[in-house]
């Protein structure tokens, strides 16, 4: 486990924008773009863990859950790709990418 200071250090843009629109990727370099990808019930599921069973999903927004993944500030690893933990316990994670690799992919 890492804290997220060394992941801002290694990525231009690690936490991204949480008012930009994410287009579709399969690669997110970013912890707002990774979280703008999942889907709809996931996102459901995701945020009764993490803010509680009565919190209304579609009243939870990228920037909530951003704070708390700074909060958190837990990453698998220094390197890319890592996971980075959305809450304290590892329940909830995502996955991002170095822009490098979102490049050779395409």
């Amino acid at each position: 486990m890492i804290t997220l200071k060394r992941l801002e250090e290694n990525a231009d843009d690690f936490y991204g924008h949480p008012q930009k629109i994410y287009p579709p990727t399969s690669m997110p370099t970013s912890v707002c773009e990774s979280l703008a990808q999942i889907k709809k019930e996931d996102w459901a599921s995701m945020v009764q863990v993490v803010f509680g069973s009565h919190s209304n999903p579609d009243k939870v927004t990228i920037a909530d859950v951003l704070r708390v993944v700074k909060q958190t500030d837990r990453a698998s690893s220094a390197d890319f790709p890592t996971e980075v933990f959305i809450d304290p316990d590892g329940d909830c994670t995502l996955m991002v990418y170095s822009d490098e690799a979102q490049k050779e992919a395409t």
